[in-house]
């Protein structure tokens, strides 16, 4: 059997249950706009509201118990807006989701990099510098050295599969781009700066390709997605590991189309 195949099946389940579940969301969403949007002429507008009650770890206390304060912070989701509440619910859900994919996406190639590492010259190689004789996926790069190295260790296959293919995505950019939207959205509440996000001409237009729910002020860019939008990133991004794992397969003589015979033979 493939050693890579048990990764990539299950980095594809994983895949496809980020989405089910986005899709159920947005399935409840609307559901429940529908029903608010029937009924505007109730008497209570206040659909859902929290406070934000705070105590001080080493302030007074009283027989024994923290004190509890009200941090001055209230916010609520009321019935004239919830539309549009909705819209962002949607959006900041299906956007974690899609750093969970990317993150799957970089499991998997350490998963692929470690079943390689025995054989591999860039990989030895990777060992031999870092001084890391013995090691395992919690001791590999990530990030653009990630990248790098499952590169080397994928060869000249997937030098050529980037430089041709039916989608016409550069393996590079794809990853830039899709790795820099992560770190907006983990860290930035999806906020970059145009400069960072269109480094070329094509990376601009693969982040509007990819992102195409996003807005635009001044020189910063602000990351929106719908499901549609999820939908399409979490194929892409399952279709570029395949890539990846038909160049590996295919260095090392392993078949790799085990899901194209799966689909014919239904």
């Amino acid at each position: 059997m493939n050693p890579y195949q048990p990764s990539l099946q299950e980095f594809l389940g994983n895949i496809n249950q980020l989405k089910i579940r986005s899709l159920h969301f947005k399935s409840v969403l609307e559901q429940s706009v529908k029903r608010y949007d029937n009924d505007l002429n109730r008497e209570i507008q206040t659909i859902t509201s929290s406070a934000l009650i705070i105590s001080d770890w080493t302030g007074p206390t009283e027989n024994g118990w923290k004190l509890n304060h009200h941090s001055g912070i209230f916010n609520s989701i009321r019935q004239e807006t919830y539309a549009n509440d909705a819209y962002y619910m949607l959006s900041f859900h299906c956007q974690y989701s899609f750093v969970q994919m990317f993150e799957r996406v970089n499991t998997l190639f350490k998963e692929w990099i470690m079943t390689r590492s025995s054989k591999n010259v860039a990989i030895l190689e990777y060992r031999k510098e870092t001084n890391k004789v013995m090691y395992d996926r919690s001791t590999l790069p990530g990030g653009d050295k990630l990248f790098a190295l499952v590169m080397k260790a994928a060869g000249e296959k997937a030098k050529k599969y980037s430089s041709k293919n039916h989608e016409n995505i550069k393996f590079k950019e794809f990853w830039t781009v899709v790795s820099d939207a992560r770190h907006a959205i983990t860290h930035s509440q999806g906020r970059i700066l145009k400069s960072t996000a269109f480094k070329t001409k094509y990376h601009e237009a693969l982040f509007d390709r990819l992102f195409p729910e996003s807005t635009e002020i001044d020189n910063c860019i602000t990351i929106h997605m719908n499901y549609r939008n999820l939908d399409r990133v979490g194929t892409l991004l399952a279709e570029y590991a395949i890539q990846f794992f038909k160049s590996f397969s295919e260095q090392d003589n392993y078949e790799w189309d085990f899901f194209i015979k799966w689909a014919s033979s239904r």
